[in-house]
């Protein structure tokens, strides 16, 4: 307030928006005592703000000339420039009194950083930018108390390279840049972000071994306006930096960015967004040690280590999860009909991901994992289909969600049957007729006959690999030793059925001819309805034509025929569960 009370030449006025009439009243003051003032000003703001409106008429009333912003994205411009005094306020902070006093101490308050300087290069830069502004017509208009033509009231200054004033340059490209050049450690306090890029530029970072240190705001973490800012959050927690949230009531608004090993510090206006970076009027400041004020790169590192070392007022980030799913289709019990089904929920404003359950079992099979479907944007529903039901059938599924740290919530199990008489029987028959004599070796590709969901189980039309069969399981030939056929493309949720007939009874090893790539598929074993083996862990073979045998366990056999079904019941990280050559019953 001294700054403004003490003015004789001018006050520049810039802001978002202003709600603390103190502000108002003083700059009154100044322009009744004869000194000019101009006010830039977003009326954008007024619907969140009211009390922005009752400013803005009390400035109006008062006659001080005022231009409005009403192009582009909004006037993130906060700052006063006292031509007098040669100096400049500038920061992330709004002209409201929670911006610049706290209401209880060290309890309930707003983090903020003001910077006031009467560094000639940057109250001139200001100056240029100011004006620049005042008298643009294309995306400003008149507010009130205009007379004459709009005029610059400075020359045209030089900008100084330190300085960034969105949207003239891109702010998120220049602090990508800084990020990939550092080398040794960061630190950074972030309100809200949604701009992938630096979210990228941080993971890079701690990929190549530079420790990121992050303090950011929980009500953006959860902010349905700003859906993407916990994608973004969840991204650097589970791209390796550490971060930490507020505790203490209030919110943590700052700006700022400190690169040790560069001895450089980010301070400014811009959120990691891309209305910051590109398209709202922003002011940022680029410090490096060339500039020669090491106390200001100090007091930036200072500050957030008193902030990351408080147990009581900033807490590790714990990521949340997201909501569980809403069903929309096909309803829970409902008769569809066609051979195909489009399972359609909502996932949420959190979920980014979906695991989906399908299949013949109450307790459905997962068919797949961590698939990235629609948006969590409102109004955008999440949509799957399911080919190859077989007519009068009952039908279970179900929907997880997932958010990019991987956290999880379930929906429940809804079903559906669709009309018609199941086909062509139940029971499956063995492929040319004959069923294979065990203990011996049983082809892959020679599964039963009988057709979905009676010999097999397969969850994409048509054979992909146009080998061997005409079915909807997928048959290429093998570049294994002794070539042949495999069984490729296999999917969670899918399975294979083979008639065989015991003609020695005993225990006998179950082999695997395997080719993977990826860990975590699990596959398992049964004979005659029974699971025999558990879940068997697939290892990466380093390709799907990468052959190896794999012992899935003993088994015990009676004498004469029986049905085995090997089961795919997980996909490994590349989405397949293997491709099979062939089995082998025996020692």
């Amino acid at each position: 307030m001294n700054l403004i009370r003490n003015e004789w030449a001018g006050i520049d006025v810039g802001f978002w928006y202003m709600t603390d009439s103190m502000f108002a009243t003083e700059l009154i003051r100044r322009w009744q005592a004869g000194v000019p003032v101009r006010v830039l000003v977003d009326t954008r703001a007024n619907p969140t703000y009211p009390l922005n409106s009752t400013m803005l008429q009390m400035l109006s009333d008062a006659g001080i000339p005022m231009r409005e912003k009403f192009g582009e994205d909004v006037l993130h411009f906060k700052m006063m420039l006292f031509h007098g005094q040669n100096m400049v306020e500038f920061s992330k902070a709004n002209y409201d009194s929670f911006s610049y006093t706290p209401a209880v101490p060290n309890s309930n308050y707003e983090d903020e950083a003001v910077y006031f300087t009467n560094d000639l290069s940057i109250t001139n830069s200001f100056r240029r930018r100011f004006d620049g502004r005042w008298i643009d017509t294309t995306v400003f208009r008149n507010y009130a108390n205009i007379n004459g033509p709009l005029v610059r009231n400075y020359p045209k200054f030089d900008v100084d390279p330190a300085m960034d004033f969105p949207p003239l340059e891109d702010f998120g490209a220049r602090l990508t840049s800084r990020i990939d050049a550092e080398w040794q450690a960061i630190d950074t306090i972030v309100f809200r972000v949604t701009d992938d890029r630096p979210t990228d530029a941080i993971i890079r970072a701690v990929a190549r071994g530079v420790p990121v240190r992050l303090i950011t705001e929980p009500q953006e973490y959860r902010n349905p306006k700003r859906l993407y800012d916990s994608k973004e959050v969840d991204r650097m927690y589970m791209g390796g930096a550490q971060i930490k949230m507020r505790q203490h009531q209030g919110l943590t608004h700052e700006a700022s960015v400190i690169l040790y090993g560069l001895g450089e510090t980010i301070f400014g206006s811009s959120n990691w967004t891309i209305a910051s970076a590109i398209n709202q009027d922003e002011h940022n400041y680029f410090y490096n040690p060339s500039i020669g004020k090491p106390w200001f790169f100090q007091w930036f590192a200072n500050q957030f280590q008193t902030k990351w070392n408080d147990p009581t007022l900033f807490v590790p980030f714990q990521p949340l999860p997201p909501d569980s799913p809403a069903y929309y289709s096909p309803s829970n019990g409902a008769s569809v009909s066609g051979s195909s089904v489009t399972l359609t929920w909502d996932g949420g404003p959190w979920s980014h991901f979906y695991d989906i359950y399908f299949g013949t079992s109450s307790n459905p099979p997962l068919i797949q994992f961590n698939q990235q479907i629609g948006a969590p944007d409102p109004g955008v529903v999440e949509t799957f289909t399911i080919n190859n039901l077989q007519p009068g059938t009952t039908y279970f599924w179900r929907i997880v969600d997932r958010t990019w740290a991987q956290q999880v919530n379930s929906g429940p199990v809804w079903s559906f049957t669709t009309g018609g008489t199941g086909g062509g029987g139940s029971t499956s028959t063995p492929f040319g007729g004959t069923p294979p004599s065990l203990p011996g070796a049983v082809q892959a590709e020679n599964f039963d006959e009988g057709g979905q969901s009676v010999a097999y189980f397969d969850t994409t039309p048509g054979n992909s690999g146009n080998a061997y069969r005409a079915t909807d399981v997928d048959v290429e030939a093998t570049l294994d030793a002794g070539g042949g056929f495999d069984v490729m493309k296999t999917r969670a949720g899918e399975w294979l059925k083979y008639t065989v007939n015991v003609t020695t009874p005993g225990t006998y090893p179950f082999w695997v001819r395997i080719a993977n790539l990826g860990a975590g598929g699990v596959f398992h074993v049964e004979v005659d309805g029974v699971d025999q083996t558990g879940p068997v862990a697939i290892p990466d073979t380093g390709g799907w034509q990468n052959w190896v045998n794999l012992n899935a366990g003993n088994i015990a056999y009676t004498a004469g025929q029986h049905v085995l079904r090997v089961s795919f019941d997980a996909a490994s990280t590349a989405g397949g569960v293997g491709n099979y050559n062939f089995f082998w019953i025996g020692f």
